[in-house]
């Protein structure tokens, strides 16, 4: 089960999200977006879904499935994309999977 992703990057080391997107790419997904994310809550690469999409869920488990280096989720999004109204999965890069 796929679905599309969204890759969000929260570290300074430019183009971790379009690398990342790259691979995941490559792996047979589509990928809807790359930007950056702000915040500092999440601690390491992470798969979130929209709450209550099971399809997502499942999706993001397969994603999680296929890139061990995805070390979070799949945990449901708490937050927006902007700009961004239906991102998919989304996948925080944090560093710690920098391919």
């Amino acid at each position: 089960m796929f679905a599309p992703v969204t890759v969000l990057n929260a570290t300074t080391v430019n183009g971790l999200a379009g690398d990342i997107g790259t691979v995941l790419a490559d792996g047979g997904w589509e990928i809807r977006e790359e930007g950056s994310y702000g915040e500092q809550d999440v601690a390491v690469t992470t798969v979130f879904y929209t709450a209550g999409d099971a399809q997502q869920e499942q999706a993001a488990a397969t994603l999680q499935a296929q890139f061990p280096d995805i070390q979070g989720g799949p945990s449901e999004r708490f937050f927006e994309v902007e700009g961004v109204p239906d991102p998919g999965l989304v996948v925080i890069a944090t560093g710690n999977w920098q391919p």
